[in-house]
Protein backbone atom coordinates (compact mmCIF):
# COMPACT_ATOMS: atom_id res chain seq x y z
CA UNK A 1 0.00 0.00 0.00
CA UNK A 2 2.79 2.47 0.83
CA UNK A 3 4.22 1.58 -2.59
CA UNK A 4 1.25 2.43 -4.53
CA UNK A 5 1.11 5.46 -2.01
CA UNK A 6 4.24 6.60 -3.10
CA UNK A 7 4.06 6.14 -7.09
CA UNK A 8 0.60 8.03 -6.51
CA UNK A 9 2.53 11.04 -5.27
CA UNK A 10 5.03 11.07 -7.71
CA UNK A 11 3.22 10.22 -10.52
CA UNK A 12 1.31 13.83 -9.21
CA UNK A 13 4.14 15.34 -8.62
CA UNK A 14 5.96 14.71 -12.23
CA UNK A 15 2.29 15.73 -14.16
CA UNK A 16 2.10 19.02 -12.41
CA UNK A 17 5.26 20.12 -13.10
CA UNK A 18 5.37 19.32 -16.62
CA UNK A 19 2.25 20.77 -17.02
CA UNK A 20 2.84 24.72 -16.05
CA UNK A 21 2.31 26.97 -18.79
CA UNK A 22 4.67 28.68 -20.38
CA UNK A 23 4.67 31.05 -23.71
CA UNK A 24 7.09 30.02 -26.55
CA UNK A 25 7.57 32.71 -28.60
CA UNK A 26 9.06 31.35 -32.46
CA UNK A 27 9.90 34.84 -34.86
CA UNK A 28 11.18 35.22 -38.34
CA UNK A 29 12.05 38.32 -38.93
CA UNK A 30 13.65 38.90 -42.58
CA UNK A 31 16.93 41.37 -42.43
CA UNK A 32 17.61 40.61 -38.83
CA UNK A 33 20.28 38.46 -39.44
CA UNK A 34 22.26 37.98 -35.93
CA UNK A 35 20.59 40.89 -34.51
CA UNK A 36 19.93 40.87 -30.57
CA UNK A 37 16.66 41.27 -29.60
CA UNK A 38 15.72 42.26 -26.26
CA UNK A 39 11.85 41.04 -24.69
CA UNK A 40 10.58 43.42 -22.08
CA UNK A 41 7.48 44.76 -20.08
CA UNK A 42 6.97 48.13 -18.55
CA UNK A 43 7.25 48.15 -14.20
CA UNK A 44 6.29 50.63 -11.97
CA UNK A 45 8.40 53.51 -13.63
CA UNK A 46 11.05 51.24 -15.53
CA UNK A 47 11.66 49.01 -18.18
CA UNK A 48 12.12 45.37 -17.12
CA UNK A 49 13.80 42.69 -19.46
CA UNK A 50 12.45 39.40 -19.38
CA UNK A 51 14.27 37.74 -21.88
CA UNK A 52 17.24 38.79 -24.65
CA UNK A 53 18.42 36.38 -27.59
CA UNK A 54 20.03 36.74 -31.09
CA UNK A 55 18.68 35.79 -33.91
CA UNK A 56 20.16 33.27 -36.64
CA UNK A 57 19.17 33.65 -40.42
CA UNK A 58 16.58 36.03 -39.01
CA UNK A 59 14.95 33.52 -36.44
CA UNK A 60 14.60 33.02 -32.85
CA UNK A 61 13.01 31.26 -30.04
CA UNK A 62 12.03 32.45 -26.21
CA UNK A 63 10.87 30.54 -23.59
CA UNK A 64 9.21 31.56 -20.18
CA UNK A 65 6.18 32.60 -18.35
CA UNK A 66 4.03 35.24 -17.33
CA UNK A 67 1.66 35.31 -14.56
CA UNK A 68 -1.41 36.86 -16.65
CA UNK A 69 -1.30 38.60 -20.30
CA UNK A 70 1.29 41.42 -19.96
CA UNK A 71 2.15 44.21 -22.72
CA UNK A 72 5.75 43.69 -23.98
CA UNK A 73 8.19 45.70 -26.42
CA UNK A 74 10.48 43.27 -28.69
CA UNK A 75 13.14 45.66 -29.47
CA UNK A 76 15.69 44.99 -32.28
CA UNK A 77 19.07 46.48 -30.10
CA UNK A 78 20.79 46.92 -34.01
CA UNK A 79 17.29 49.31 -35.05
CA UNK A 80 15.48 50.15 -32.23
CA UNK A 81 12.95 49.34 -33.84
CA UNK A 82 10.31 47.66 -31.84
CA UNK A 83 7.22 45.39 -31.58
CA UNK A 84 4.56 46.00 -28.75
CA UNK A 85 2.10 42.77 -28.51
CA UNK A 86 0.45 41.26 -25.49
CA UNK A 87 2.62 38.22 -24.07
CA UNK A 88 0.40 35.65 -22.50
CA UNK A 89 1.47 31.67 -22.48
CA UNK A 90 0.79 30.22 -25.30
CA UNK A 91 2.42 29.31 -28.35
CA UNK A 92 2.94 32.42 -30.62
CA UNK A 93 4.46 33.53 -33.92
CA UNK A 94 5.75 36.35 -35.36
CA UNK A 95 6.39 36.94 -38.62
CA UNK A 96 7.77 40.30 -40.05
CA UNK A 97 10.70 42.51 -40.96
CA UNK A 98 13.38 44.87 -39.78
CA UNK A 99 12.60 47.33 -41.63
CA UNK A 100 9.04 47.64 -40.55
CA UNK A 101 9.30 45.35 -37.04
CA UNK A 102 6.32 47.41 -35.83
CA UNK A 103 3.92 45.95 -38.30
CA UNK A 104 5.02 42.55 -37.92
CA UNK A 105 2.33 39.91 -37.62
CA UNK A 106 1.21 38.27 -34.28
CA UNK A 107 -0.49 34.66 -34.29
CA UNK A 108 -1.12 32.34 -30.89
CA UNK A 109 -1.75 35.13 -28.03
CA UNK A 110 -5.77 35.11 -27.16
CA UNK A 111 -5.35 39.04 -25.48
CA UNK A 112 -3.08 40.04 -28.51
CA UNK A 113 -6.05 38.72 -31.14
CA UNK A 114 -8.50 40.56 -29.03
CA UNK A 115 -6.99 43.80 -28.83
CA UNK A 116 -6.28 44.10 -32.60
CA UNK A 117 -9.71 43.21 -33.29
CA UNK A 118 -10.60 45.90 -30.76
CA UNK A 119 -8.41 48.42 -32.30
CA UNK A 120 -9.33 47.45 -35.82
CA UNK A 121 -13.53 47.83 -35.49
CA UNK A 122 -12.91 51.54 -35.29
Amino acid sequence: MRKIFRLLVLCFFIFSCSSQKQFIIKAKIEGADNHPFILEYREVGEYATIDTITSVDGKFKMKGSVEKPAWVHLISKNTGRRLQFYLENSKIKINGTIDSLEDATIKGSKTQDEFTSFVTSG
